[in-house]
């Protein structure tokens, strides 16, 4: 950067005695030759603003990605641990995300993750992958059915998610569909926990309330369910899918 300004000072200086002036111009209190200095320095001073934004950027997007591949394996932890325990032997096989854009919008996906769990007796596997259009995104559904989670991904954004739909999809079974009200807006960088009935004092009960910006209760169904493969879709009010996520679980037993 000093090498750039004495270079201005230089060149200004360069222009100023060499340009030749008849009189200054009508319309600007500055010689030709500084005229060219001054446009020269101020495109300068632009595109490496431009530069410096887009690689701000860049780094935000990238810290949005691996929090969201981070919180994935979180989900994917806990359900191990609520259904095995310890002293299982566990494989993982890791895989990284991949945003791809269509007209001109990011569409964020977390490919399948996999954890292979096994014992004597039985082996199982578990997967799990998300998908997200926007900010909102669908971070856990809980494989007991307590509850569904929504997150805003956005840093400076609040967003209004009032009238989405969730809908549900269990083992090819029938669908559960779920209309946010009216007045639900879902905070920057927070948490929307939505529990089934029969986990309503959760929502009040819960040790990580605190940490979570607000809680819902899906009261015309007991539980969201549970099952070998589990499909749930957000759509915002107008219809079009914002975010999908999709977890499976295969058991099989080993040879004795």
């Amino acid at each position: 950067m000093q090498a750039f300004r004495e270079w201005v000072w230089v060149s200004m200086w360069i222009h100023f005695f060499f340009t030749p002036h008849p009189h200054p111009h009508r319309h600007s209190p500055y010689p030709v030759g500084l005229r060219n200095v001054i446009s020269i320095a101020n495109d300068f001073i632009s595109k490496t603003y431009n530069r410096d934004s887009t690689y701000q950027s860049i780094i935000i997007l990238q810290v949005v990605d691996n929090k969201i591949n981070l919180e994935t394996e979180i989900v994917i932890y806990r359900y191990l641990l609520d259904t095995y325990g310890t002293g299982e032997r566990m494989t993982i096989v890791p895989q990284k995300q991949i945003d791809t854009y269509a007209k001109g919008e990011r569409v964020t996906i977390v490919p399948q993750k996999q954890i292979v769990v096994s014992n004597e007796f039985t082996t199982g596997k578990f997967f799990v992958r998300g998908r997200k259009k926007g900010f909102i995104g669908i971070k856990e559904c809980a494989a007991n059915g307590k509850y569904i989670s929504l997150v805003n991904h956005s840093s400076n954004k609040d967003i209004d998610i009032s009238r989405w739909v969730l809908k549900q999809r269990i083992d090819s079974t029938s669908e559960i569909r779920y209309t946010i009200p009216n007045g639900t807006r879902l905070q920057q960088g927070k948490e929307l926990r939505i529990y089934s009935k029969h986990n309503a004092d959760l929502a009040n009960g819960s040790a990580i309330s605190a940490l979570v910006q607000k809680q819902l209760v899906n009261k015309d169904v007991a539980s969201w369910g549970v099952g070998d493969i589990i499909e749930t879709r957000l759509l915002n009010h107008n219809g079009e899918e914002e975010a999908s996520y999709l977890q499976s679980m295969e058991l099989r037993k080993s040879n004795m």
